[in-house]
């Protein structure tokens, strides 16, 4: 604690009036002041090798060797930085290690095992508090549950305190939301393992928009076999429901995007929908207003929109024989091996699924993953900044405050 600071901590005991020299736990600004050191001491670390949350690091490698050096390198960022580590609370060259309420693996990642333990022994709720608790757990696992928003929908009414009217509501346990509850468990139970996505491949997004919520499942073809990356839902809002179906569903699409933008930025995608009319969003001819500005919007990203009616059953693979879209403007046609969509180097498919799994693991950390570039990129762009006409006063300014 800064001295000037450290008496707006103080507390009184019957043995006097004490005042913290270090930054103690409780102190609204104590996380971000954590992790913004946390970012200064692993400033120069490739997120294609490791992640900080907070206190939390997980390092993941491709191979044990590999591992171990990496393991070096970060290990040598905390020695550095004069950090202390508590031995029992590391888990080294673990294949499967647990990292802020998931197990994750070189299969996937999927919800803890101590959480869902806790999930099934939950008794059905007596008030608004326990059942807040309830919901609020779930909420955070919701991306492994396709239509979290639209079955949990009855259940999260039950929070409001009071009706549009204004007249209380209350709290009411019944048939209907009995069977809901034990959906919820059952499916937080058996979830689905996510996969870790193959940033090399293209990526499907599926809609699905109803009068009450948003929903999407974002998916690939890995190996001849459609693998799940993640799912997301929402509630709409009150203006969102008197939409029409057609802007329900372009709603829907520039929602995922955001969600899923460091899956989606940079590369190409097939976008599967049920209404043709929001195919005209890919040449963005839309008569309707909203969905020509949402349609402006979605044009950073490459996006190709594949109607497919709701009562077809199509084959799984059915997307995956249409032509193919670029990966990216930066694509080669020359050597045949397509350029890194992120820094314009010849692409290694080894650091494309390593990215890959890097970005499903800052997913967990419900963060905005930046792009992915190969290892000594940063330190040439800053070797080059000072000496750029257009940046070097603003890198001087950075820098030196001047």
């Amino acid at each position: 604690m800064h001295p000037d600071h450290a008496e707006k901590t103080a507390f009184v005991t019957p043995f006097g009036l004490y005042e913290f020299t270090k930054m103690p736990f409780g102190l609204v600004n104590a996380p971000s002041l954590f992790q913004r050191a946390m970012n200064l001491v692993f400033a120069g670390l490739s997120r294609d090798l490791a992640l900080v949350y907070v206190d939390d690091i997980i390092v993941f490698s491709r191979s044990h060797d590999e591992h171990i050096q990496d393991l070096r390198e970060v290990l040598g960022l905390v020695r550095k930085a004069n950090l202390k580590l508590k031995l029992e609370k590391a888990q080294i060259t673990m294949t499967e290690v647990e990292y802020l309420g998931h197990t994750v693996s070189e299969k996937g990642i999927r919800p803890s095992r101590k959480n869902i333990r806790k999930i099934l022994q939950w008794e059905p709720p007596w008030d608004r508090k326990e059942f807040r608790s309830f919901l609020y757990l779930c909420s955070y696992y919701r991306h492994f549950i396709a239509g979290f928003a639209r079955l949990s929908f009855p259940l999260f009414q039950m929070l409001l305190p009071a009706d549009k009217q204004g007249r209380p509501v209350p709290f009411v346990w019944n048939g209907e939301r009995e069977e809901i509850f034990g959906e919820l468990k059952e499916k937080l139970t058996t979830p689905p393992i996510l996969g870790f996505p193959d940033m090399s491949l293209l990526f499907r997004v599926k809609l699905d928009a109803c009068e009450v919520s948003v929903g999407g499942v974002l998916m690939q073809i890995q190996r001849g076999r459609e693998v799940v990356i993640a799912y997301v839902s929402r509630g709409l809002s009150a203006a969102e429901k008197n939409y029409s179906p057609t802007e329900r569903e372009a709603l829907g699409v520039v929602y995922y995007c955001k969600q899923w933008r460091h899956y989606l930025f940079g590369g190409a995608a097939y976008v599967i929908m049920d209404h043709k009319p929001n195919l005209a969003m890919s040449d963005r001819k839309v008569a309707n207003k909203r969905v020509h500005n949402w349609a402006l919007e979605l044009q950073e990203y490459g996006l190709t929109f594949i109607h497919k009616a709701g009562k077809e059953h199509v084959d799984a693979d059915a997307v995956s024989r249409q032509p193919q879209p670029p990966l990216s403007p930066f694509a080669s046609v020359d050597s045949g091996v397509p350029l890194c969509r992120h820094c314009n180097q010849p692409a290694d498919g080894s650091k494309e699924i390593r990215s890959g799994m890097a970005a499903a693991l800052a997913g967990v950390q419900a963060g905005v993953f930046p792009l992915q570039v190969e290892r000594g990129f940063l330190d040439r762009v800053r070797e080059e900044l000072p000496r750029d006409p257009l940046l070097k006063d603003h890198f001087k300014y950075f820098v030196k405050g001047v």
